[in-house]
């Protein structure tokens, strides 16, 4: 079960490694593209481009306040999955700090 999120996303993505960081932010509550990049240390363009596919998956979710247009800046991001936020929130954030 530790390694079940880790072999779903090897199944559909190329480089995990950075989908791994971005699930964990997200988790961590860094929910807005900029801080998602900052925490991966990547660029916007780069991070997007991983969101969008892991959006594709069905495991993330962008959020946009309703008075807003798809595209606004006010968007956040939330993992969808049930399973994936109790794993990223708690059980890979610490398997991070341990090693």
């Amino acid at each position: 079960m530790y390694e079940e999120p880790d072999n779903i996303l090897k199944a559909e993505l190329r480089d995990t490694n950075i989908c791994n960081l971005i699930l964990s932010a997200i988790a961590l509550g860094r929910n807005r593209i900029i801080d998602i990049a900052n925490y991966v240390h990547e660029d916007k363009t780069k991070v997007a481009k991983y969101l969008l596919a892991l959006q594709t998956l069905r495991l993330v979710e962008k959020v946009v306040p309703c008075s807003e247009n798809n595209n606004s800046r006010k968007s956040i991001y939330a993992i969808k999955d049930n399973f994936f936020r109790f794993y990223y929130r708690y059980q890979f954030t610490n398997n991070k700090k341990s090693e």
